[in-house]
């Protein structure tokens, strides 16, 4: 079986988790244009969030970066303060960009501490952070990761997993109401986004 999401697994999956297919189609279209994969290099789609990273490194390595800017500008720093100060700088400037810059930070994320990487960064077709693996049925951000590369299948279950795992946010996918989906989905910040008016759009435009 491919890696590619089919229409019918799709519908199935959304079916049997008693949800609308055009529904699920719609998150799909506003996460990710409908492929959970970067289209030029076969990678899983991914989006790194610097302020996880921030809020999950073990305070030993918050120190030991505020450490290695103490040294840089004293100009002591040892030639490994100034690679670990050179990737927190490039995990830190990193916004919403295309796929090339952020495997640059991500990359940088993960010479500093991969699991916290992999924690802070949303993957694939539901761009579902790493740190909800286990409200998707995975015992670890490892497993989460190494089934989302095998197929987008895989990631839509999980993704099925995580909404029926928080009532509030099945029952408003249920209702289309898209404000309070996105909040639970997308966080209190999601009006800043406009993404509930875009799930809306995109259901709308799947008629």
């Amino acid at each position: 079986m491919g890696k590619k999401l089919t229409s019918q697994q799709l519908a199935d999956a959304a079916t049997a988790a008693g949800f609308e297919a055009r529904a699920v189609r719609a998150i799909i279209k506003v996460e990710t244009g409908g492929s959970g994969y970067d289209k030029t290099t076969g990678y899983l789609l991914i989006q790194f969030e610097p302020s996880w990273f921030r809020r999950l490194l073990p305070k030993a390595t918050t120190q030991a970066i505020a450490a290695a800017a103490t040294a840089d500008a004293k100009k002591t720093a040892t030639p490994a303060q100034a690679a670990l100060l050179h990737d927190w700088l490039t995990t830190q400037a990193n916004v919403v960009e295309g796929q090339a810059k952020e495997r640059l930070a991500f990359d940088a994320a993960c010479r500093i501490d991969k699991r916290v990487a992999d924690l802070s960064t949303s993957w694939g077709l539901p761009q579902m952070m790493g740190f909800n693996h286990k409200a998707c049925g995975l015992a670890s951000v490892e497993a989460l990761v190494e089934s989302f590369r095998q197929s987008e299948a895989n990631q839509l279950t999980a993704m099925l997993r995580f909404i029926k795992s928080k009532p509030p946010l099945a029952a408003a996918l249920r209702r289309k109401d898209w404000g309070v989906f996105a909040y639970y989905y997308n966080g209190a910040g999601y009006k800043a986004f406009n993404y509930d008016k875009r799930l809306a759009k995109a259901y709308a435009s799947l008629a």
